[in-house]
């Protein structure tokens, strides 16, 4: 799924803003982050893309642990020193393993690691 539709069939837009714009928006109120991406997404696809039914607002910079993005990107061999993937995705009795490094699809993105 390369759409943030859910689960239940409800559409749903993912939007993933970066570069200069985003530092600009970083230290702005949520409600007028909000208000210039529906201005945005007005201007893009037309009036009625302004006028969601919700929209949620998440500073990927703030939330902890994270780096600072929704993507986790590790250098070439990293892994090796934990042994292969397939030893890492196998449970050790009631510990389980699970994270972006080690899925097979959507690898180095959050949602793969759900």
């Amino acid at each position: 799924r390369w759409d943030g539709t859910t689960f239940d069939g409800l559409p749903a837009l993912v939007v993933l803003q970066t570069g200069k714009q985003s530092l600009s928006w970083s230290d702005q109120k949520e409600a007028d982050v909000e208000k210039a991406l529906l201005a945005d997404l007005g201007g893009f696809f037309g009036p009625e893309a302004s006028r969601p039914i919700s929209v949620a607002v998440r500073d990927w910079g703030r939330v902890p642990y994270n780096g600072g993005c929704p993507v986790s990107n590790l250098t070439s061999g990293a892994m090796q020193s934990f042994g292969s993937l397939s030893t890492m995705r196998t449970p050790l009795s009631r510990l389980h393993f699970a994270g972006t490094e080690l899925v097979t699809s959507f690898p180095d993105y959050t949602n793969g690691a759900f």
